[in-house]
């Protein structure tokens, strides 16, 4: 693929530590269609985009159609729907909210300026990244599987089978307990 100049100097700025503010969402849903994405209108301010088998409900951003500044040190709220979790930030530039899904591969993005509409904002931006699932024939990524694998030495994977043994309990069983324990 073989982007313009404009596509990569757009790339540049979204990657740039901190991501520039001065990127206009256009000159992102551009560079999404130069790289083959999949774009449609969502439901209210929302643009479903699909690229390489990764799904996105992003909030269009606004009121200045510029991507959220993300310099400097904000305070990082978390809140959920329907078990998807969101991290959100305050931007004090443009007095709104700004969230993301944080549990999924896929992107789910919400904005609102009060805690109300920002409750709101999640609520739409999930059920609307389902819908985008389901009109694409696609099953919604959920949140967790309850499955995860983990990759050990071959002295500690001995070394917890025995442990799980003295317990009386199976491996998995034995890994469940000793994690909730860690996590509290």
């Amino acid at each position: 693929m073989k982007l313009s100049g404009k596509h990569r100097v757009t790339l540049e700025a979204i990657f740039a530590d901190p991501v520039r503010s001065t990127v206009s969402w256009s000159d992102v849903e551009s560079l999404f269609r130069a790289c083959g994405a999949e774009i449609s209108e969502g439901q209210g301010s929302r643009v479903r985009v699909a690229l390489n088998g990764v799904r996105a409900v992003f909030h269009r951003p606004h009121p200045r159609n510029a991507l959220p500044d993300r310099s400097g040190d904000r305070a990082v709220s978390l809140m959920s729907y329907k078990g998807y979790e969101a991290v959100v930030e305050y931007d004090p530039d443009a007095d709104l909210f700004h969230g993301e899904v944080i549990n999924l591969r896929d992107v789910v993005t919400f904005q609102g300026r009060s805690v109300t509409e920002l409750k709101r904002a999640l609520r739409d931006s999930v059920e609307d990244y389902i819908a985008f699932c389901n009109e694409r024939g696609e099953a919604p990524e959920k949140p967790f599987s309850g499955q995860f694998i983990v990759r050990v030495e071959p002295a500690l994977h001995r070394a917890v089978v025995s442990a799980a043994k003295r317990a009386g309990v199976s491996l998995n069983k034995w890994v469940a307990r000793t994690l909730e324990r860690a996590a509290g």
